[in-house]
């Protein structure tokens, strides 16, 4: 090129022909330096040469600080080489920041940056290696290097202790066990899930380290198509794994590209098929859409909806009211056409209230216009908790409802006693239970749980009703504890003479107000019961019969109480007499102790003759 025709011209160039034209010109390039710095070495050059005089050559190596901020250093060193002077200039950002930067990669950097600038003088590096560190590390390295100074002690000796101490060595099975339960997070590329899995492999000290790199992909990675890929390859190699993965992963996305783009469907059609059962928030985006019609597939629209839509008729998601196989289907349990169990309505503080009653959740939410509209009196306590989504979203609600009753549909199912070796033992059962008024035999209902039937240890028969199905789900649980086992053994210390009381049929003690005798009604083969007494299988069951035996015994020092089982104690024989007395005295007659009477133990008081006076 030209060199009389000033320096316009280097403006046009690239970085490549730049490089180029140094180098024609004598002088050292490297892509390394950003483009205006090769541009104005250039043009010094060129007006160097148009004064006769030589231009410097500049060396240099770029890199950013932790910190953002820019630490120049520029050494000159002047040669005498036939009258002419030659500046050598270096230029380098480096630094380390304790708790930011990682130690071994400072350190070979570092190294790096003495070959690169000819720096061999190892009191030079010393000093240029302390003033690349922080103040908190250099207080570090004094301590590290103590009793000596740090100027005193080899840099390869510091860098060996701060190594050490920044990071001490550790087992490598500990080392090992992040690597081994790497996973492939969402949204994360097969790229950086292997740059990740390298990141950790690389203190783990495997013999072979890419077979264990290969092994963990195939592991964790996310997409099943990619590990069936890599199942059927024979010989597989770490770089054929990267590359089938890498080369799927990309095609699935181009795909993805290619399909059709969805368009959003009218207002009316929403409204039609707007699901009532799911909760609508302010803000948040519940438009459904479904695909375009594609003439060369010869078919009507296809409606494809998005996860969030459900149907209200089945309550199943990723298809609409209209489309659902069950829309005329008739609900077994309550006769409605159109609307099967899960999706039919409950009621709250005798309101009807349609809603998504989310058993899986810690709770269950309604939007204002619903609060403001059912319950406008009731106080709205201060809500301290924020609620996620799924998708990750958070919102902080308007408040919380504390204390509503709330009643679910009726809910009746079919016995499940068929069998006639349990109907022989079952219905005996039934009949005892009816003449002690626990069972009381009911012509209609629309609850109905199905019995499950026990036998005891002694041959008899308990009957269980599976309110799990039905009950259950929808009560307040009371959740008293149970006393555990270390804590029963302890009450009993200090005792050498023990009792222990089994309660008959402890829940048949306790009676159960009207309004629940409907909720526990069975459905056996013999018809419909319902209880007039606390039933085996109601979650509260357990915690409230504990909660009631603790009360009456609670100034008994000396019995414990595990449900329906009495435990006393006594230092000597005189001592249990009278523990055991003054507990039984304490039970109420609704309590029955789990002694029988013989006919020919009592016959001679029964038969005895009245006392003449």
């Amino acid at each position: 090129m030209s060199e009389n025709r000033g320096t316009a011209w280097i403006q046009a160039l690239n970085k490549q022909e730049i490089i180029d034209e140094l180098r024609r010109r004598g002088l050292e390039a490297s892509e390394e330096f950003k483009l205006e710095d090769l541009r104005r070495v250039l043009r010094k050059d060129c007006k160097s040469k148009a004064k006769g005089k030589e231009i410097a050559v500049v060396k240099g190596n770029e890199s950013e600080l932790s910190d953002g901020s820019e630490v120049d250093e520029v050494k000159s060193r002047i040669e005498e080489t036939g009258g002419k002077k030659i500046a050598i200039e270096y230029t380098a950002k480096l630094y380390f920041k304790r708790g930011t930067d990682d130690w071994e990669d400072f350190v070979k950097r570092i190294e790096l940056y003495f070959e690169a600038n000819d720096i061999d003088d190892e009191g030079k590096q010393k000093s240029i290696f302390l003033t690349k560190i922080d103040a908190e590390t250099y207080s570090v390295v004094r301590k590290v290097c103590a009793p000596k100074k740090p100027k005193e002690t080899d840099l390869n000796d510091i860098i060996t202790k701060m190594g050490n101490y920044l990071k001490p060595n550790v087992n490598e099975t500990v080392l090992r066990q992040p690597f081994q339960e790497r996973r492939q997070k969402e949204n994360e590329s097969a790229a950086q899930y292997i740059a990740g899995l390298r990141s950790l492999a690389r203190n783990c000290k495997f013999k072979d380290e890419n077979e264990a790199l290969r092994d963990q992909l195939i592991t964790g990675i996310r997409n099943k198509a990619i590990k069936v890929a890599l199942f059927k390859i024979e010989n597989l190699t770490l770089d054929v794994a990267i590359k089938t993965a890498t080369a799927i992963e990309g095609a699935n996305k181009a795909a993805e590209t290619l399909e059709p783009q969805t368009v959003e469907k009218d207002s009316s059609e929403r409204n039609d098929d707007f699901d009532a059962h799911r909760i609508q928030f302010r803000g948040r985006n519940m438009t459904e859409r479904r695909t375009r019609f594609t003439p060369r597939a010869g078919r009507t629209e296809r409606q494809q909806s998005t996860s969030r839509t459900r149907c209200s008729c089945c309550g199943k998601p990723n298809h609409y009211r209209r489309n659902c196989w069950h829309l005329n289907k008739q609900c077994e349990t309550f006769g409605k056409t159109g609307y099967l169990q899960a999706c039919l309505g409950i009621r709250i503080e005798n309101k009807q209230l349609e809603m998504e009653i989310d058993d899986g959740s810690a709770v269950s939410i309604i939007s204002e216009i619903d609060r403001e509209k059912y319950f406008p009196r009731l106080e709205l306590e201060k809500a301290k908790v924020t609620l996620m989504y799924y998708s990750g979203e958070k919102r902080k609600p308007l408040g919380i409802l504390r204390g509503i009753k709330i009643e679910y549909g009726a809910i009746a199912t079919k016995t499940n006693c068929t069998s006639s070796g349990k109907r022989e033992k079952v219905s005996p059962e039934i009949d005892r239970l009816v003449t002690e008024k626990i069972l009381w035999p009911v012509e209609v209902s629309d609850r109905g749980t199905p019995v499950v039937p026990t036998i005891k240890p002694d041959g008899t028969v308990r009957l269980c009703g599976d309110y799990k199905v039905t009950v259950n789900p929808n009560i307040a649980i009371d959740r008293c504890p149970l006393p555990k086992v270390e804590h029963l053994i302890a009450s009993l210390q200090r005792g050498k003479f023990f009792t222990k009381i089994d309660l008959k049929e402890a829940y048949a003690q306790v009676p159960l107000s009207d309004d629940s005798k409907k909720y526990l009604t069975i459905n056996t083969h013999k018809g419909l019961y319902q209880y007039n007494k606390l039933a085996y299988g109601i979650a509260s069951a357990p915690g409230y019969f504990q909660r009631e035996m603790e009360k009456i015994l609670a100034k008994m020092r000396n019995a414990t109480v595990f449900l329906d089982d009495i435990i006393i104690k006594g230092g000597t024989m005189t001592e249990i007499v009278k523990n055991s007395t003054e507990v039984i005295e304490k039970l109420t007659e609704c309590l029955k102790i789990d002694e029988h009477t013989l006919k020919d133990k009592i016959a001679a008081i029964v038969e005895a003759p009245n006392q003449q006076v």
